[in-house]
This record gives structure tokens, sequence and C-alpha cells, in this order.
């Protein structure tokens, strides 16, 4: 029998017609804590029980945030969504980070990075990731400026790196979310030098490989911008 990282109060509720059960955690797994109340799904498949997939309090299966794990199915309304696989289904608004969604429909919002096959896309913002078949309707694809890699770690989870408008690295891996500078200091005072440091270090250097050129040149942009906006306004 595989191991369980959460079992369900006896909490029942019902929203938009369904019933739905709230979580709890049966044992400490990445940022949550035993015993910690999670969120409200319909049943125990909309959830993996693998130490990464985890609902808040808050959250139920028509928004939230889903971090990790594979949602099959179903219909997603709003909220964030990192990291697992999406199969069939709607999935309205919100973010969808890495992963890989097959068929269903997708409307507004934005995704990064993963696979995309079949479906229809409306509206919203494509960043990296490949996009097989389908329909895709308004919006904007964008490539090159987004990275995820997973499973990472001491928690098999997942890490992504981005360049904002400004021209910034930001790293999301787990509960850090800062520069790349701030992940590789986070990185030394918790690991040192064991193997998972190791291989943030590459992580590191793939990054600064990867989208470090991307990142300086949309800086140099900023600023050729803001140089000639100056001018303007004193002519």
């Amino acid at each position: 029998m595989s191991k369980e990282y959460w079992e369900f109060t006896g909490e029942v509720k019902v929203e938009n017609g369904v019933e739905l059960k709230q979580i709890r955690a049966v044992c400490s797994f990445g940022i949550v804590v035993e015993g910690e109340v999670g969120g409200w799904i319909g049943d125990a498949v909309n959830l993996a029980q693998n130490g990464v997939a985890w609902l808040g309090e808050a959250v139920t299966a028509f928004g939230g945030t889903i971090r990790g794990g594979t949602i099959e199915g179903g219909t997603i309304w709003g909220g964030t969504i990192r990291g697992g696989t999406i199969e069939g289904g709607t999935i309205w608004g919100g973010t969808i980070w890495g992963g890989t969604i097959w068929g269903g429909t997708i409307r507004g919002g934005t995704i990064r990075g993963g696979t995309i096959e079949g479906g229809t896309i409306e509206g919203g913002t494509i960043w990296g990731g490949t996009i097989w078949g389908g329909t895709i309707w308004g919006g904007t694809i964008r490539g090159g400026d987004f990275l995820a890699i997973s499973p990472i770690g001491s928690e098999d989870g997942q890490f992504t790196a981005e360049i904002t408008e400004s021209g910034e690295i930001i790293c999301n891996r787990g509960c850090f979310n800062g520069s790349l500078d701030e992940f590789e200091h986070a990185v030394n005072a918790r690991h040192g030098s064991n193997d998972y440091a190791a291989e943030y270090d590459l992580v590191v250097k793939i990054v600064r490989q990867r989208l470090g050129p991307i990142a300086e040149k949309r800086k140099a942009e900023k600023l050729a911008d803001a140089s000639s906006s100056q001018s303007i306004n004193q002519g």
C-alpha cells in the first residue's frame, strides 16, 4: 500500500451542486504540517497522494492553487496550477506553470512552459512551452523567457525561473520566491555542500546560461526606452 499524505476530515459541503470533502494532512511534507486542515475536493482522485500536491484550507476544486501532483479531467476555475499533468476538462483563468495539458479548453489566464496538445486556447498569454494541434484565439505567445525543471530537490518539487518585464530573473521553488542570487544564497544556507546543493548549482548555471542573455537584453531595451522618453519630454 502506498504512503498516504492526507485524509478526509469528515466535513462535507455542497457547492455548485457538487459535494465537496475537506482534507487534512496525516504527516508533515514540504511546507505542510501534520494535522493541518486543507481545502475541499470532490473525490480522492482529485489530489495526488505524492507528498507534493496540496490544497490550502480556503481552496476548492473550482479555484485556488494546486501545486504538483496530477490533475485529470474535471473543471478548474481560477487559481494557479504549478507543475503536474492536466488531462481533459476546462480551465478558466488563473496561471498554469509547467506540466502537460491534454485536450480541454483553456480560457484567459497565463500558461507558462509545459506542453499543450489539442483543445482550444482563448485569450491569455502563453510563455514558452510547445503547442500541438488545437485552436488559439487571441492572446499572446511568448517564448524563451521562462524555464521549468521538475522533479528537483529534496522534495522532488518543481523549480521555475522567469524574466520579468524589467529584465530581472525571478525564481520559485516551493515557498521560496526571489531573485536568482537570493535563491543561490538560500540553497547554500539550507543544503551546504550536499547532493541537493550540487543539483541546484547545475540549475543555477542553466538559468544563467539560458535566461541571462535574454534578461540583459531586456534591461538594455528598458533603459533605451526610458532614455528615449526622457529626451522627448525634455524636448
